[in-house]
């Protein structure tokens, strides 16, 4: 009985530490921040080995308004509006969140969540 109890224990420890480790990868490229209505938030560093696909997807509190993700070089000109990019080149870039808010719903501004993925050029 002591050994199956302890079978059971450690394949329950097992794979709550799997799910634990996976969390912390999925978390490693998200990031939280506020977007006041009509402007852009803080730039957030993705840096890139290779040529690579730079993809930024953002949800927020908007209830109207339009949330995009831009995606900027290192001397902070934008590269891109739609959220994604193909770097031709190795370098740090920066992504952020923008929202336009031209209703009068989320005039104070809106809480997003963004994540960066990069992955090979498309």
């Amino acid at each position: 009985m002591k050994r199956a109890l302890l079978a059971v224990a450690t394949a329950v420890a097992a794979l709550l530490l799997s799910a634990t480790a996976n969390a912390a990868i999925a978390r490693a490229n998200q990031f939280e921040g506020f977007v006041a209505a009509n402007s852009c938030g803080a730039i957030q560093p993705v840096t890139v080995n290779a040529p690579s696909r730079i993809d930024a997807r953002f949800a927020g509190t908007n209830a109207g308004g339009f949330l995009y993700g831009e995606i900027l070089d290192s001397s902070g000109t934008v590269l891109s509006s739609t959220g994604s990019y193909n770097a031709t080149e190795a370098g740090t870039y920066g992504v952020r969140a923008c929202f336009l808010g031209d209703d009068a719903i989320d005039l104070a501004g809106i809480a997003t969540v963004g994540t960066i993925l990069t992955g090979p050029m498309r």
